[in-house]
């Protein structure tokens, strides 16, 4: 470490920077309000109401598949096979 001049304050002769901890709380403080905001946010967007188009196409992509549940399901019977139209 180099000597110090007189009549230079102390501490002005470090090879290093100094972070006061007071700024790193401030930091921490600023990028949790941040993630606090982006969570609120996207949870907004999330609930919000949708379009009678979205809705429409949800809808649709759900009944397409309900046939396939139940078909698949426990304690389902199946129709007995039409002797006019074979398999």
């Amino acid at each position: 470490m180099r000597k110090r001049k007189p009549g230079q304050p102390a501490g002005t002769d470090l090879d290093w920077f100094v972070i006061p901890i007071q700024k790193i709380r401030q930091w921490g403080i600023v990028l949790v309000l941040l993630i606090v905001a982006g969570a609120v946010g996207y949870i907004l967007y999330r609930r919000r109401p949708r379009s009678p188009e979205e809705r429409a196409l949800l809808e649709t992509a759900e009944g397409r598949s309900l046939p396939a549940t139940a078909s698949g399901a426990p304690g389902v019977a199946r129709p007995a096979p039409n002797p006019r139209f074979p398999r």
